[in-house]
């Protein structure tokens, strides 16, 4: 699979769809990445009908679409929950192989210390 463009990218906190609203919403060309922060909250039903409604409308338009939560602690169903521990190693990983830029590793290497504590 080509990695998507990440050219253009715009993120956008508490995205309305209409149906409801998402935490943080990736948009690329072509692609999208939905992120709900689950802290302590229980995922409804109907609310992940929802949202795999939506990701499911953005890929019969040709875009690709991916659903994750992201909680403290990995919970059930495995395809779409991350831990914030999954998000910091992730993170690691892209640090040991992109080589961004000195400002971009700094804030990466702090947002993985000050906001989820690892």
């Amino acid at each position: 699979m080509k990695m998507p463009s990440t050219v253009n990218l715009t993120v956008t906190p508490e995205f309305d769809f209409g149906d409801g609203r998402f935490d943080i919403h990736v948009q690329g060309n072509r692609w999208c990445l939905v992120v709900e922060n689950k802290i302590d909250a229980p995922i409804l039903d109907d609310q992940h009908d929802k949202y795999i409604d939506y990701c499911e409308r953005l890929g019969i338009s040709g875009h690709q679409a991916w659903l994750v939560y992201v909680t403290p602690r990995k919970r059930p169903p495995s395809g779409y929950w991350l831990s914030y521990r999954d998000i910091c190693q992730i993170l690691e990983q892209l640090l040991d192989t992109l080589s961004p830029p000195h400002a971009a590793r700094t804030a990466i290497e702090q947002f993985c210390v000050h906001v989820f504590g690892l």
